[in-house]
């Protein structure tokens, strides 16, 4: 899929997931990605908490949390079949072509290190930047109109591009600062209006973590 149909693809936003829920969907993700071809993957809640890195204060945290992507996701991928068992403290879901093709995407464009970069971030913004810069980026470049950085960031309708730097885009820099090398941005004008956003950088400053 290339970026164009990609940004406008509306499977490929997640507007509403939290820092923990980012951090334990790509743990999902992760651990499903070899079994794609079934038809439905079955995948241990011990191991997808020890991937993640998440700490909760109880077990029902955990599930809860769980229970809000599968609810997330159905906004965006109504079909979608998300179980979790609680007899075998498993979660279940069901491999449909949406399902596929969403996971095989996120999969071929995170590497081991970018999901040990990805879950060491923060905030949702930082973490929502991140996965844009990494899967819309080409050679360390990647070119965001202001309409799609809004909607993928999940920025309020009533911010100005004053609050939107203070709240949004300043402390996610920050805190990718300390992962990627470099990292500046660009904002393209037409006229006084900014239509664009030019992210630029060098490489991960970090070594990979096991995963």
């Amino acid at each position: 899929m290339n970026k164009t149909k990609l940004l406008n693809n509306r499977n490929f936003f997640f507007e509403e997931f939290t820092s923990r829920e980012y951090s334990i969907f790509y743990s999902i993700i992760f651990l499903s990605i070899d079994y794609l071809e079934n038809e439905y993957i079955t995948i241990s809640l011990k191991n997808i908490k020890t991937a993640s890195t998440v700490e909760f204060n109880r077990f029902e945290e955990y599930i809860e949390i769980l229970k809000s992507i599968g609810q997330k996701l159905k906004k965006t991928i109504p079909n979608i079949k998300f179980y979790i068992n609680m007899d075998y403290n498993v979660l279940i879901i069901e491999v449909s072509e949406s399902i596929k093709s969403l996971f095989t995407l996120e999969s071929e464009k995170f590497t081991t290190e970018n999901i040990s970069i990805f879950n060491l971030l923060k905030s949702k913004y930082a973490k929502r930047l991140y996965r844009l810069l990494i899967i819309c980026g080409e050679k360390n470049v990647c070119n965001l109109p202001i309409n799609i950085f809004k909607e993928a960031m999940n920025i309020p309708l009533n911010y100005m591009f004053s609050d939107i730097n203070k709240r949004v885009l300043n402390p996610a820099l920050a805190e990718l600062r300390e992962h990627l090398n470099n990292l500046a941005v660009d904002k393209v004008k037409e006229g006084r209006s900014i239509v664009s956003l030019r992210f630029r950088w060098n490489t991960n400053i970090i070594n990979p973590i096991s995963f």
